[in-house]
């Protein structure tokens, strides 16, 4: 039989071999290795049990489920963050829009009272200057090549060519290709 002694560690399993005089013989060497052996695995084991427990325990769900949430917030406000600066961008561009419209309709307020004034000109040319008191204006008869090009623009815009289209067919800038047929327009009507 073994000799009782006190031994916790396996590091005390070589003391109690010597303390028993080695009087054991092989078999039970080797049913105390085959014991320390089991009790070391039975050993890690409960520990990896323990690990895993603790892992999936509820404060590890917990505080996973805490961090996702954290996480969702961050990306939620980065994306209100987001919102607000295209909704200020979009304001900016929209007052950018009023005040070009603005001037727009001051520049077309404008050029419609040039065109009166032009207008009011021309038909007191075509009176008398001493009986208006206005100076007679004379007009340029246009260049051939001028003659041709409003010939081409009118003829491009009855095709059913939009200004753009005829600007660059023409070659001509659209504001003129404009100019051009809005006084083709306006001299029919004045016949």
């Amino acid at each position: 039989m073994l000799p009782t002694a006190d031994f916790t560690t396996a590091a005390d399993l070589p003391v109690l071999l010597a303390a028993s005089g080695g009087g054991m013989s092989s078999s039970q060497i080797a049913l105390i290795v085959v014991i320390v052996g089991v009790s070391l695995i039975m050993l890690i084991s409960t520990r990896r049990r323990l690990m895993v427990r603790n892992s999936n325990s509820p404060r590890a769900y917990v505080r996973e489920q805490i961090a996702q949430i954290k996480e969702e917030r961050k990306v939620s406000q980065e994306v209100t963050t987001v919102l607000q600066e295209l909704e200020n961008l979009a304001r900016q561009v929209n007052a950018q829009m009023d005040c070009r419209t603005a001037k727009l309709d001051s520049l077309i307020r404008a050029a419609d009272e040039r065109i009166d004034r032009l207008t009011r000109l021309a038909e007191a040319a075509g009176k008398p200057a001493a009986s208006s008191g206005a100076p007679v204006l004379t007009s340029a008869a246009p260049s051939p090549r001028q003659a041709t090009l409003r010939r081409l623009v009118g003829e491009l815009s009855d095709a059913g060519y939009n200004t753009l289209e005829i600007a660059n067919r023409v070659g001509l800038p659209a504001g003129e290709v404009e100019l051009m047929l809005a006084l083709r327009v306006q001299a029919p009507a004045a016949r």
